[in-house]
This record gives structure tokens, sequence and C-alpha cells, in this order.
């Protein structure tokens, strides 16, 4: 959405209407005091006819200069100016019965000229002088002023010491009224303004009258594949309607690589000329859910407010207002610019420069701004002015091409970026720390120590992440204090940076044992453990050093083992064996050291090399047994064979 612009300008042509308004032609002095009370009536009723504009003007001389004199140096008035709107047609002043003369000044810029009104006699200190001026507004299109058979969007205007403004404005319910108060007291059709001087000019009130169930519906062309756009406007508004699609048309594929990515939102595209009321105050408003994106437009508003209502079907991947609006008023500038006058109309100024030190995060939602108090307003300039400088100082420290990478970063991960995430994104697609400006323009003061955390976290991590690369360590486990940075939750992530930063020095400390364990492994022909390379992953540090001591003991005794079996047996060592396999226990030994076993594995070893070593003499026991078993035998077959040849020697 952008805010009204309508004030700053109309402030403008006051000041230019205020330095062409001269009450006295004739006497020397400018400042000559005259007291003028005016009664103004805006009758804002276009179903009877078009708006009429009546002034009753009371003009009482009390400048003691311009005393009646039989001779000498004679002063006097004989006409005043006054302001009216541009377009006038119908214009008639009169004095009682008398017409009087009436001329037109339509030189400068802006919704006021001045007419000359002279009167039919020569006012002298004391006398006092009245007349009327009438006149009607039939087709204008004027900044800040729009007559139109079905909207009618016009400033109030008055002048003089004490003056009563009256809005006339239609009944039926079928037409949206909005009466704005700017410099006058009143909350209705009838406002009072009093001034300390007689020359001073007011807006009484900006008075907006629209007829929405006339407006017209028609599908228009638009260069964005998959979307269909319908624009709706009142009856009468046939060249701003043409003028918008013109708009779209060379307008979107400029702001489409303005923002640097594709746009991803509603394939449906509603544009419509509302009513102020029906925007809240805004010159534009731009709102969007699942199925369309609508787009409402003042008729008043210029074209680089349309182009930001149309640089806001971007504005779905920002969620923060200072982004959406900084961005839509940047965008819609350089596509102003890109297009170029021949298309563009109006104002192509940046938002007027305010000196309300808002910091961007506090800046409010929308609010609705008719009748706003005047600190509601200047927090709605301040917002719009700072957001837009700070996305231009963006711009001037890290360049376009880095805020548009920047963007596009954002919409791919489909989350819209707060202030946070867009600082961290800008930061990374810049490559340089731009927290500072941040505290600046966007953050409290408050904030400082927030950001503070955020840089040492930042770069502790990123001082890590190099480390682990080096290292050719799995970045992995960092995944998570990566997490803890990204959602600003920095306690926990400096607490986890501590423990990463110890374990990581452990680990440097092991990496000549680790390489040196991993060698002498692949030469032993072994697996290496795959839980010594999944603690490695998983920087899990604290027991690695238990873990390669253990491993190293095994390794020890596998390779004497493995000497010992690979060594060539005499026979007596082979009887030694008999039964047992030395070589089994070697293979069990290696299957537990790559499954991390390592007790296991250092007993299977040492058995196996307990085997051989332990074979002469298991051999001579065997033998033993052996003998003693044949001796057994042998004695219980002599004893056998004796036993029988006592029983034969018996009758």
């Amino acid at each position: 959405m952008t805010r009204l612009r309508l004030l700053p300008f109309l402030a403008f042509a006051i000041a230019l209407a205020l330095l062409t308004l001269s009450l006295s032609p004739h006497p020397s002095q400018a400042n000559q005091p005259l007291i003028i009370t005016s009664d103004i009536s805006y009758d804002i009723r276009p179903d009877p006819g078009p708006v009429h504009v009546s002034w009753q003007v009371s003009v009482n001389n009390n400048d003691p200069e311009t005393v009646e004199r039989e001779s000498g140096t004679i002063l006097f008035y004989d006409s005043l100016q006054l302001p009216i709107l541009r377009g006038s047609s119908n214009l008639s002043a009169r004095s009682g019965p008398t017409t009087l003369p009436i001329s037109i000044d339509p030189s400068g810029d802006g919704p006021i000229v001045t007419a000359t009104i002279s009167f039919d006699r020569r006012l002298f200190f004391n006398d006092t002088y009245s007349f009327s001026l009438d006149y009607d507004l039939t087709s204008v299109r004027e900044d800040s002023l729009l007559i139109t058979p079905f909207y009618v969007f016009l400033p109030a205007i008055t002048f003089g010491d004490q003056s009563t403004v009256s809005i006339l404005t239609p009944a039926d319910s079928a037409w949206e009224v909005s009466l704005e108060p700017a410099d006058c007291a009143g909350s209705g059709p009838v406002f009072t303004c009093r001034s300390s001087s007689a020359d001073q000019l007011h807006l009484a009130a900006f008075a907006e009258v629209s007829r929405p169930d006339a407006a017209i519906t028609t599908p228009i062309s638009t260069p964005l594949e998959g979307v269909d756009v319908t624009l709706t406007y009142f009856p009468g508004e046939e060249v701003w309607a043409q003028h918008i699609q013109d708009l779209v048309t060379a307008g979107l594929p400029v702001i489409a690589d303005l923002y640097g990515f594709p746009r991803s939102g509603p394939s449906a595209i509603n544009i419509a000329e509302r009513g102020r009321q029906v925007i809240l105050g805004y010159e534009g408003l731009t709102s969007c859910d699942i199925a369309s994106c609508d787009i409402d437009i003042s008729p008043i508003a210029d074209d680089v407010t349309a182009l930001h209502e149309l640089a806001h079907l971007w504005s779905d991947i920002y969620d923060n207002r200072w982004l959406a609006e900084g961005f839509a008023n940047l965008i819609a500038l350089k596509a102003a610019q890109h297009l170029g006058p021949s298309l563009i109309q109006g104002s192509t100024n940046p938002p007027v420069r305010t000196t309300l030190d808002l910091r961007l995060d506090e800046w409010g939602d929308v609010a609705y701004l008719i009748a706003a108090t005047s600190d509601q307003e200047a927090i709605e300039d301040a917002g719009y002015d700072r957001s837009f400088r700070f996305l231009t100082l963006l711009e001037d420290t890290v360049g376009l091409d880095i805020l548009q990478q920047t963007n596009a970063d954002i919409a791919a991960d489909a989350v819209p970026a707060n202030s946070r995430r867009f600082l961290d994104a800008l930061e990374d697609a810049a490559g340089q720390e731009l927290g500072h400006l941040f505290l600046e323009w966007v953050f409290p003061d408050s904030f400082a120590p927030v950001l503070e955390q955020r840089r040492l976290a930042r770069d502790r991590l990123a001082s890590l992440t190099n480390a682990a690369q080096a290292e050719a360590l799995d970045p992995g486990p960092l995944e998570a204090i990566q997490a803890d940075v990204s959602a600003w939750r920095f306690d926990e992530a400096l607490a986890a940076l501590d423990g990463a930063e110890a374990g990581l020095q452990l680990y440097l400390g092991l990496t000549g044992r680790l390489a040196s364990l991993r060698e002498a492994v692949q030469t032993a022909g072994l697996p290496f453990p795959n839980t010594i390379d999944a603690a490695v992953a998983a920087w899990q540090f604290s027991g690695l050093e238990q873990t390669l001591s253990d491993a190293e003991t095994f390794l020890s005794a596998y390779l004497r083992a493995r000497d010992k079996v690979d060594q060539p047996r005499n026979l007596w060592q082979r009887l030694g064996l008999w039964g047992s396999d030395p070589e089994t226990s070697l293979r069990s030994a290696a299957i537990a050291f790559a499954a991390g076993d390592f007790t296991d594995a250092t007993a299977n070893s040492e058995e196996s090399y307990a085997l051989i070593e332990d074979a002469g003499a298991a051999a001579l026991v065997r033998l033993l047994i052996l003998i003693a078993v044949l001796t057994a035998l042998v004695t219980t077959v002599a004893i056998a064979i004796w036993f029988r040849r006592s029983r034969r020697g018996f009758p």
C-alpha cells in the first residue's frame, strides 16, 4: 500500500497561491489589516448535477491608510483574489444584483488557481463589502482533484480570518462518502476555520464521494504467464483504465527483473479503481489470499503508486511491513525511471523525508488513516520514508545484485522473512557484516547486546565450519548449531559452540594417532572400525582418546598373534594344536574389531597367540595322556591274560 501524498502537495500548492494573493493592489503596504469572513458550500451530489461551489464573502476594511480624502494620495481596495479549484465552469460573482468581473490566473500546477473579483465600488477605511462567488466542476482530473459522474475527490479549501465550510453529499446509501478533516475543526459536513490573518488559506477537509456499484469490470492482458487480470473502473474513466493497462503490460516484466526472482502468487489478479474509504485512506492497497490478489488504487493516485501496488505482488516473501513497503517503493521508483516519461505520469519523487527516528521493526500494522491523528500520520510517513531510505542505503552498500540475490534466496526458502531472517540472508549473500546498520535503522537500541551475540555466534560458527572443512569432517553435527543461530537462540548456540570447539581441539590433537592407526589397520588387512568413523562423523570426540588406546592395544595383540600364526609349525606343535584352529580365533578378532568390540577382539587375538605358544606343552600333555592310556591298556590286558591262565590251572 502507499501513503496518501496529497498533504505535502497541497501545502506546496497553497504556498504558491499565497504568493499570488494580493488583497490590495493600490496601498503601498501589502499587509494592511482586512477582516475577511467567508461561508463556503461544496455541493457534491452527482445525481442532480455537477459539483457546485458557492462562496459568500464579507470584507471589512480595517486599514487606516485607506481613509477617504478629498486630496493627496488616495488609497483604497477595489478587488480581492480568492483561491478556487482548477477546472471551474459557469463562474460568476455578484454583489447584490450587480454582476462582478472575474479574471482567472491559471498559471502554475496543482488543483488551485486564483480568481480576481473586481468590486463595483471603492472600499475605504471602515467600509464593508459583501459578494458571492459561484462555479461548477463537471469533469476535472488534476493532482489531488478528480471530478467524474461517479467519483469525486476534492480538497475543500477556504480563505479568510474566519470561515465556515459546508459539504453536501448524497443521502442515497449507494454512494460512499468520506470526509477527512484537515486544518479545521469539525467532524461532519460542517467545518469551522479560524486564522490569525486574512490572507491565510486553509484546507478544511478532503471530500470523497463514489458509486462503487456503477463500476465496470473487464479482463485485461498481462505478460505474466498463467495469470488472469481484471480491471474495474468508474464510468467515464476509460482513459485511466487504458493507462493502467499500459502500466501493467510494460511494468510487470520490469518489476520482476528488479526483484530478482519470479512471482509465485495466486493466478488471479483484480485491479480496481476504489475510493479512499475502501482503501483505508491510502492511495493504494494490495491484499492477497490463496485464490487471488486484489489491488485497489485511488483514482487520484499517480503512476508510481500504481507501480508500487503492482510491486506488492512479490511482497509475500516478507513478514515485516517495512520490507514489503520499502521494496515496493524502491522497485516502483526504479521501474518508473526505466519506463520513462513517455509512459509515466505524475510525480516520481521518493517518499517525503521525515525527521521522526522510527525504528522500522516498530512500525505498526496497516491502520485506518481517514481522520487519523497527526501522530499516526507522522508514524506512517516515517515508515514509508525510512524503509525506502534504508533499502537505498543497503543498495549503495552492497549493490542491487546482492539485494536481488537475497530476495531470491528468501523466495527459495518459501518462508516469509522477518527483519532477522532478512539480515541473515543479506549478510550471507553480501559476505559482510551489516548488523550495525540494522541497529541504526531497524532494531531498537536495546537490541545491541543481541546483535553482538549474533556476531560472535556467526563468526565462531563460520570459523568452526571452515576448520571442519579443512579436516574433511562431516559438517552435519554443526547443523543443530546453525539452526540455533538461524533462530537467533544465541545462548544455546554459544554454549554448543563451546563444546564443539573444545571437541575439535581434542580431535586435532589425536589426528596423528588416528592416521597412524588407520594406516596400520589397512596394512594389517583389517577393516577399520565403523564405530570410530561414526564417532568422528558425529563429533563425539570426548571418548576418542580411550577408543584409540583400546584399538591400538588390540592391533598390537592381533599383529603379535598374526605373526605367530603365520610362522611354520613342526610336528610337535601340530600335535599340540590338534583339534584347535588359531586362524579361527584371529578371524573372530577381526570381526569384533570391525564392529568396535575391542575387548573381545583383543581377547580373541590373545587366545590365538596362546594356542600356538602353548602348543608344545599341549603336545607333551597329550603324549603323556596317550602313554598313560596305553600303559593302562597294556596293564589291563596283562592282568586279563594272567587271570585267564590262572583259572586254567585248577581242576
